[in-house]
């Protein structure tokens, strides 16, 4: 038998709603016990763990063993109402009878804690205590403890969290304006915090509370560490994760130490779903997410909002770069960089692809954990993992790859599609064929049949557009996913040819708006001369695409005169 955390009235197992007051009683995460009032959530929003189980999602019902406290500290804070609850707390808006005014008063949930967990609830009421008066940091007023529970009394922010800003707000993003100001405030907490060697390791949108005004300010410090850790002041092994996942920097992923450079990795997280609507790693389960924030590249914070600038844009993917060094080195410089990205693009020409930033391959790529490494060919797949995630980011291109027979082109190129999976890129593989008697345009029948063939048919029917009919021409199972195509034959005038060619390439380049796309066209030296002459039509197409063609031929095979020579 459950208590309800309204109004304390009992709760029977599997109830929904309190019978008392019809307060929504939810579950509780099996992962991290944080209760879950959505019904529909398959996944929690604490610690990623997955609330759907064979049997469907949890039915238990969120435990509370004691009634909703009438007031704190021989009665100084009275109890309005419960505001919210989590893994570790329960939070209550209060009114200070001796201050006249009201707070948020946390009560620590101490029967699931530990000797680690409880010194992380001093810590953060020291750390928070530390920081003293900032206009864009939680103010701690007073701890305290009630019935064997520790409490932590602390400002009131009327406006709720972010989190909940972007819960009401449409497609779940913010004005790109107030998107940068709420990051920039927050800048200028981290600068308070780091000044004060305190890294605060767990920056999100439901750590960040909004003031009656709209000011954004910081708050839950209970996961912070010194800026200079030792062994003294980090409470968690080496190797130990601490943080929420979808926001976690690489290194704190793999429980290494962290510095300041590890919140602003989070920062650039927070501001990229502020700017899209969703965070920029995400999967069915926390291994998931972890592994493509160590491992892949993110895509352009653009491609999922086209009015990201791309000069804000490309501070987003500066803060997210896989090793520390590569990101901004304080708050300051990241402020800074937002000012100038915002003026930039609000100024005259700003529309025009800006500069390629720093290096890809260093600020994407670089690997924390280097397993597998693949043995030989260092530069060129390098080179191909750099062309890989231009096309991630939006800048697609034609790379081939040539040399002798045997010399392993197509395995250099297999192990590039293999780091373009782990970027959420799809695939698709085609081929050439020796016998002089093959079907023109064979290698990209191969390719967009795979596509055709893997993706839902409802979004290949919106992909192709007009182009449906002369697609159609090579792929027939096209007629199927688009009925009443009338029936065509392959083109044979150069008119007829060329809206093969643009049709192709507009699917393939539409195709590649929804999930980045690598072709790869192997054994081009046997290529028919359609093929190659469709080949040469699409390079033009690539630049602005999240689509990378790769091509393989065997150099020793090509004449001058063989098509693939122009």
């Amino acid at each position: 038998m459950a208590g309800c955390p309204a109004c304390g009235s009992a709760v029977g197992a599997g109830a929904r709603f309190c019978a008392s007051c019809g307060h929504a009683l939810g579950t509780a995460c099996p992962g991290c016990g944080a209760a879950v009032t959505n019904t529909s959530a398959r996944f929690c929003e604490q610690c990623g763990s997955s609330l759907v189980s064979a049997g469907g999602p949890p039915s238990t019902p969120v435990t509370v063993s004691r009634p909703t406290p009438v007031s704190f500290a021989a009665g100084r804070y009275e109890v309005r109402r419960l505001l919210g609850e989590g893994g570790l707390k329960r939070v209550y808006q209060a009114y200070d009878r001796a201050l006249d005014r009201d707070v948020a008063v946390a009560t620590i949930k101490t029967e699931d804690l530990d000797a680690a967990g409880l010194e992380r609830v001093r810590r953060e009421a020291q750390a928070m205590g530390r920081l003293g008066n900032h206009p864009h940091i939680v103010t701690v007023y007073d701890i305290g403890e009630e019935d064997g529970r520790p409490f932590i009394v602390s400002q009131y922010m009327p406006g709720g969290s972010v989190d909940e800003l972007l819960e009401g707000a449409t497609e779940h993003r913010l004005q790109l304006d107030e998107a940068v100001r709420i990051a920039d405030e927050i800048c200028r907490a981290l600068e308070h915090a780091h000044r004060q060697g305190i890294v605060h390791r767990d920056i999100k949108p439901a750590n960040i509370w909004l003031g009656e005004d709209g000011d954004a300010l910081l708050g839950d410090f209970g996961l912070a560490a010194g800026a200079a850790s030792t062994d003294r002041s980090r409470l968690t092994k080496e190797g130990m994760m601490v943080g929420t996942v979808a926001y976690m920097a690489p290194e704190q992923a793999l429980g290494q130490e962290v510095d300041v450079r590890a919140d602003l990795y989070a920062l650039g997280a927070l501001l990229y779903e502020l700017l899209t609507g969703r965070p920029p790693f995400v999967g069915p389960d926390a291994v998931s997410v972890i592994s493509q924030q160590i491992n892949t590249p993110p895509v352009a914070p653009w491609w999922h909002n086209p009015a990201v600038p791309k000069e804000v844009g490309t501070v987003v993917l500066d803060l997210l770069a896989k090793t520390p060094e590569e990101r901004p080195q304080g708050a300051a410089e990241v402020r800074r960089r937002l000012a100038e990205a915002l003026s930039s693009a609000a100024s005259p020409g700003s529309d025009q692809a800006p500069e390629t930033p720093a290096p890809m391959e260093r600020r994407h790529s670089a690997r924390l954990n280097p397993v597998g490494r693949f043995v030989g060919r260092v530069d060129e797949l390098r080179d191909l993992k750099r062309a890989v995630e231009g096309a991630l980011a939006g800048r697609g291109s034609l790379v081939l790859v040539s040399g002798e027979p045997g010399i392993g082109k197509t395995r250099l190129a297999e192990e590039a599609c293999a780091y373009a999976r782990l970027g959420s890129a799809q695939v698709l593989a085609g081929h050439s064929y020796e016998a002089e008697s093959s079907v023109p345009y064979t290698p990209f029948i191969e390719a967009i049949r795979a596509y055709v063939a893997g993706r839902p048919a409802d979004t290949v029917r919106e992909e192709l557009g007009e182009a449906a009919s002369e697609v159609a021409k090579l792929v027939s199972e096209v007629r199927d996913i688009v009925p009443g195509l009338p029936e065509t034959s392959r083109p044979a005038g150069e008119e007829e040819r060329y809206r093969l060619f643009e049709s192709v390439c507009s699917f393939l380049v539409s195709a590649s708006r929804s999930v980045p796309i690598v072709v790869l066209l192997d054994d081009l030296h046997w290529a028919d001369v359609p093929s190659v002459r469709l080949l040469q039509h699409l390079s033009r197409r690539l630049a602005d695409s999240r689509l990378l063609v790769i091509g393989t031929y065997r150099d020793v095979e090509l004449s001058r005169r063989h098509p693939l020579a122009d």
